[in-house]
């Protein structure tokens, strides 16, 4: 069965069309490991630390996600997840700001109460990272958040 995605009409037909890519291969199956809001307690972002990233908090909640920081709501959109693939897997499409919008490709991890993420949304053209380190490279973010609820 095929998702359909609300995108705004700012968006171009190739982003729409491979955001359907992506919403089609990895479907929201096993969500709720993630359901809630964290808490992003470090960040990195090309190896270098990123406090413009570090304090904001990430909900999860169905198949939507928002990145709120200081009472301000910078990213959000859809997001899939397979968890069955080693390193899982996560695909952020990010449609509510013009900056960084598009498909990020990244892998998690969840430890107990902390997740942790690496993603290429500085550098969407990358491939998705294979390892958490490699958000130690050029054009990849990683970064470590704590459960809130």
């Amino acid at each position: 069965m095929t998702s359909l995605i609300p995108v705004g009409p700012s968006i171009s037909t190739k982003r729409h069309v491979e955001a359907q890519i992506y919403a089609d291969e990895y479907l929201p199956s096993e969500i709720t490991e993630l359901e809630g809001t964290w808490y992003t307690a470090s960040a990195m972002i090309s190896g270098c630390e990123a406090p413009i990233i570090q304090g904001q908090y990430i909900t999860f909640h169905d198949n939507h996600f928002e990145i709120v920081k200081k009472g301000w709501r910078r990213f959000g959109g859809t997001f899939s997840i397979n968890p069955k693939l080693r390193p899982a897997t996560i695909n952020f499409i990010q449609t509510d700001s013009e900056f960084l919008r598009g498909v990020w490709k990244g892998i998690y991890r969840l430890d107990s109460n902390i997740l942790t993420l690496c993603d290429n949304a500085p550098e969407r053209s990358f491939p998705r990272p294979t390892h958490v380190r490699q958000g130690q490279s050029s054009g990849y973010v990683t970064t470590h958040s704590v459960r809130c609820n």
